[in-house]
């Protein structure tokens, strides 16, 4: 699919708050969003708060990963969370962003864009952000799912079950993603077999 990159689009502010509304209603964790004069896009802070810094690394910090060429493959985000977090349902929060990812085509998902924070003695996915249509990485997913750039439904299942995930729960987070991405218009990948 060939489409014009949302940064060069004059209303790339407006589109990226509705797709923060709709990562949102697709259950993914993220901070305060805002539409500033109805075309600025405002996000809130999550790094910080009034008593100070908040740690926090991305994953290509933590795994050495060059974020400006593909070096990453959501198996390994998604274990990386399993080893950091230790809680299962933060496996589920990242696969849902990465499902959603591939749903309305945010290819620009590099190693930088997905961070951990330690807070109260113990790791937590960070919100997601920088969570828009855009063209990748040679016009693939910069962040690989099954190795692939390019991924398929199946591609999506085999990740899932490498890490543990049952393919219904997986199937199910697939459906629901699915289903409320494509009630907007501005949303045109689906996931195929």
């Amino acid at each position: 699919m060939k489409f014009k990159a949302t940064s060069d689009l004059a209303n790339v502010g407006e589109i990226e708050y509705k797709y923060s509304l709709l990562a949102k209603e697709c259950g993914i964790k993220m901070a305060e969003t805002c539409l500033f004069d109805g075309r600025y896009f405002g996000v809130g802070r999550f790094n910080r708060t009034y008593q100070g810094k908040i740690h926090t690394l991305s994953a290509a910090g933590l795994l050495h990963a060059n974020y400006r060429i593909p070096s990453l493959d959501y198996s390994t985000l998604l274990k990386l969370t399993l080893n950091l977090t230790k809680d299962m349902e933060r496996v589920v929060d990242m696969f849902r962003l990465m499902v959603f990812n591939v749903i309305i085509s945010n290819r620009d998902d590099h190693a930088k864009n997905f961070s951990f924070q330690w807070i109260e003695e113990s790791w937590k996915l960070s919100p997601a952000y920088n969570l828009l249509l855009s063209s990748g990485f040679n016009g693939y997913h910069t962040t690989t799912k099954n190795s692939k750039g390019e991924p398929t439904l199946s591609d999506i299942i085999a990740v899932a079950t490498e890490v543990g995930l049952s393919k219904q729960r997986a199937t199910q987070i697939i459906e629901e993603v699915s289903q409320k991405c494509a009630a907007q218009k501005y949303v045109k990948n689906k996931l195929t077999k």
